[in-house]
């Protein structure tokens, strides 16, 4: 039985719509709940919100957070005299890494606040770690977990957090006050699709084997296909329920398409949740017998 195969060269990703994504503004409590304060038990509440100016990117946190001792510095290029980043101010920021957050923040009191015990190589005696975590509502992300300052101690980022990683046991602190930082970012990927055009087998009545598609796949992305077939060419398309599959993957073809000369496919692709990165679509595969 003969075989033909149809190799579709294309390049597609979502890296055009995702970059686009990253230079948003202020992206703290954007639902207005009150969920943007931190704790420390010597200068109380840290404010992440009224002034407007945080903003968490994929790659850091930039602005600053209130409180009765000064601003919060996450980052020396958004700070409130300006950009002030050199080899004398050390070049700081709060990094993020798909929601695992590590570097220093600076305020003009305390000095330096540590947002990761690896930071200082405290990880053995007292682990400590701020991370920002997707809520199960789908829109929302929250920070959980405590920085630390030489001067000020632990600082909470939300109130279920064990409340002194110093003592054994759980302390949290939401029975008294329910106090945690929200964010919209790192909670939804972004999506797109690409519909082929026509595609003539030159066979009236071709049974499909498969359709796949060669590429990358990056953690936290996906791919899925669907296919539609026709007799005359000019639709309508009726596409299959999209299927997820990997690279090199076969996908099949169902019962109810075959037998049809004209196919069309559309892929999916969504990125991952911090819209960093995105899968590559190189090439489309697909099998025929006439």
């Amino acid at each position: 039985m003969k075989k033909i195969i149809l190799i579709i060269l294309i390049v597609v990703s979502l890296a055009g719509v995702v970059w686009a994504n990253l230079s948003g503004s202020h992206n703290i409590d954007t639902n207005d709940d009150g969920y943007h304060w931190a704790w420390n038990d010597l200068i109380g509440w840290i404010n992440f919100h009224d002034n407007e100016t945080i903003e968490v990117r994929a790659s850091e946190l930039r602005g600053w957070a209130d409180s009765q001792i000064g601003e919060i510095v996450l980052n020396c290029a958004t700070t409130p005299i300006g950009d002030i980043c050199d080899d004398s101010n050390g070049n700081f920021r709060v990094n993020n890494s798909l929601g695992e957050l590590s570097g220093w923040a600076w305020n003009d009191t305390i000095g330096w606040i540590s947002f990761d015990c690896n930071n200082i190589d405290a990880c053995g005696s007292a682990p400590y770690k701020v991370s920002i975590k997707p809520a199960v509502d789908g829109e929302n992300s929250f920070f959980e977990g405590w920085a630390w300052s030489e001067i000020i101690g632990w600082i909470s980022f939300h109130c279920e957090n064990d409340h002194d990683p110093d003592q054994a046991g759980i302390q949290g602190a939401c029975n008294f006050s329910t106090y945690k930082i929200q964010t919209s970012a790192g909670s939804k990927s972004s999506s797109g699709s690409l519909i082929s055009n026509v595609i003539d087998t030159g066979v009236d009545k071709p049974h499909y084997n498969y359709i796949i598609w060669q590429g990358e796949i990056k953690t936290g992305t996906l791919v899925s296909v669907q296919t539609a077939t026709d007799v005359e060419g000019d639709g309508p398309w009726d596409f299959n329920l999209a299927t997820q599959v990997i690279p090199g993957e076969r996908a099949s073809i169902p019962d109810g398409q075959q037998g049809k000369r004209y196919i069309k496919y559309q892929i999916n692709l969504e990125s991952d949740n911090w819209l960093e990165k995105t899968p590559i679509i190189r090439d489309i595969i697909i099998n025929w017998s006439p």
